[in-house]
């Protein structure tokens, strides 16, 4: 992923720390101009190519940035490119692959253009805690907690804990280990208690450890 980090002067040092993390420890592509534009280089095609190839657009919000004409103009151009690309992802029936993150690193008044967009924010004293936020939406993650299985979801509570599931795969499989070319494993129970998914489980058990799996191997299971 490739990200543009718009900045005033101002903000130097922390948009220096952003990028520098986001390129070291994330392995996303930041581009800030102190690093990127050197003596003899065209300022304007050089932002012009690097918002061009960006996927996220991240914009440090301070007094500084939203007084400065610099910042505006790469936010009126990143606009424009995300409406291109938005306009194309419609007719192409998928989503935008272009995001604006707006990062407020010292209060300001919000402007006008970013109002509508939900902002995150960033700073010395909360750095850690954001920068992981930070990347999570880079990546397109959310911060919900992970669905139930829906298969996990039907086993009978009292026989199926996560846990206590998987140290019975387990166990069946320790069982067999000195000898698991000629296995034969018998389970019973009252119906609905998971003898299938725990049969099931055994198996793919053996089927992936192969030096006790051949194709003369057999591996049978009678419920009762």
């Amino acid at each position: 992923m490739k990200a543009f980090i718009s900045y005033s002067f101002e903000d130097t040092a922390f948009a220096a720390r952003l990028a520098a993390d986001l390129r070291t420890r994330e392995g996303v592509d930041a581009f800030l101009a102190r690093w990127e534009i050197r003596a003899g280089d065209q300022i304007a095609r050089t932002i012009d190519s690097a918002l061009s190839e960006a996927q996220a657009f991240l914009l440090i919000l301070s007094p500084a940035s939203v007084s400065s004409v610099w910042v505006q103009s790469e936010l009126n151009a990143w606009f424009g490119l995300q409406m291109q690309e938005e306009a194309l992802a419609k007719r192409e029936r998928r989503g935008s692959t272009r995001r604006l993150v707006p990062l407020l690193f010292r209060d300001c008044p919000r402007p006008a253009f970013v109002t509508g967009t939900c902002h995150l924010a960033i700073n010395d004293a909360n750095y850690e805690e954001a920068f992981a936020e930070l990347i999570q939406i880079l990546l397109g993650q959310n911060a919900s907690p992970p669905l139930r299985d829906p298969v996990r979801s039907q086993w009978p509570r009292n026989f199926v804990h996560r846990r206590s599931y998987e140290q019975r795969v387990s166990e069946l499989l320790q069982l067999a280990e000195p000898d698991a070319s000629n296995t034969f494993c018998a389970l019973w129970g009252a119906s609905g208690y998971g003898k299938s998914l725990l049969a099931a489980s055994v198996f793919d058990g053996f089927a992936g450890r192969k030096r006790w799996y051949d194709c003369k191997s057999t591996l049978s299971f009678l419920e009762g």
